[in-house]
């Protein structure tokens, strides 16, 4: 395989190691490089690291450069065959690449890519995961990355961004803190300013409903989100779905009961009395999710604002090979 590396040079970690990334590519000549100033450069990068016959593609980023990485490399023709994609934490939130294993900073974590490439000992690494692809409808392009937010989660994240500065309350700690947050803002009710619920039309289906269908079922929800991964911030967990599909999602409507008990099982990935949707409570594993929403919406912490007649449709049909650091 041959090693190329993408790096978003104003991600926040990168920006804070330059050096130490610096000597590791002087130590390794075979390692294609590429750096990136903005989102906007990484079509060309990777067209450029695609030539040059790269298999093993390391991203020294955080969650927003590796979703833009996976919708370029996805939902286009740039790679063929596909790479396997190695995350370097690199960003401000890192989620996907604590969940994959890779939590060393960006220098040590490409030595050990290289060391793994020169020993053979490659195939150790390698951890299976499901991509989730978000449709937009006919005529647009498909955007890819491992969670989806709408509404609230996109609201209180933008919040975030204009309430801290870029070196404050950042990194896996920091951004589980203000999710965790969030989340028991939406268990306890507040339904008011940015934690108002929003008007969401929900349809789903899986392999155990004896009648899948895709009627959408429209009610005030303070929460939705759906997730490719195993885990998001601190081990937080918030989805209970038991039925076999790789596309996890949990909404919680604006008439929930609230109680502390429903508050702790719902952060811990555990039923909260009742489950079922019409008592407020839904989590489950599905093969497609169809949402038809006006509010705004986040994959992988990029942002989307708001936009009226809305539909989008969730499902995780990729499943690339992603390599631990």
């Amino acid at each position: 395989m041959r090693l190329g590396l993408l790096s978003n040079c104003h991600a926040g970690l990168s920006r804070a190691s330059p050096t130490a990334l610096k000597q590791t590519l002087e130590g390794a000549p075979e390692v294609v490089h590429v750096a990136t100033r903005s989102s906007a450069d990484v079509p060309e990068a990777l067209t450029r690291l695609a030539r040059q016959g790269v298999t093993l593609l390391a991203v020294d980023g955080g969650d927003g450069t590796l979703q833009r990485v996976l919708t370029e490399v996805l939902a286009g023709s740039i790679f063929e065959p596909l790479p396997a994609i190695a995350p370097l934490p690199g960003g401000r939130t890192n989620m996907s690449a604590a969940d994959i294993g890779s939590t060393a900073p960006p220098a040590a974590g490409l030595v050990a890519l290289i060391r793994a490439l020169r020993a053979n000992t490659l195939e150790r690494r390698v951890v299976k995961r499901p991509v989730l692809r978000v449709d937009f409808g006919l005529g647009t392009s498909p955007q890819y990355g491992m969670f989806f937010g709408a509404g609230v989660i996109q609201r209180a994240l933008a919040f975030k961004h204009q309430l801290y500065p870029k070196r404050r309350l950042q990194g896996l700690f920091g951004a589980g803190l203000f999710l965790g947050g969030a989340l028991l803002r939406v268990a306890s009710g507040s339904p008011t300013g940015i934690f108002a619920p929003d008007d969401i039309g929900l349809a789903f289906n899986h392999k155990g409903m004896a009648t899948p269908s895709d009627r959408l079922e429209t009610q005030p929800f303070q929460l939705v989100m759906a997730t490719t991964l195993k885990r998001l911030f601190l081990h937080l967990c918030p989805f209970w779905g038991t039925e076999n599909a790789s596309l996890r999602f949990t909404a919680i409507a604006a008439n929930a009961a609230r109680s502390p008990v429903a508050v702790w099982k719902v952060l811990r990935g555990l039923p909260p009395p009742p489950v079922a949707l019409d008592s407020g409570y839904c989590s489950h594993n599905v093969e497609r999710l169809t949402l038809q929403m006006a509010c705004g919406f986040t994959i992988d912490g990029e942002l989307f604002e708001p936009q009226p007649g809305r539909t989008l449709y969730l499902a995780a049909d990729h499943r690339l090979r992603f390599i631990r650091a």
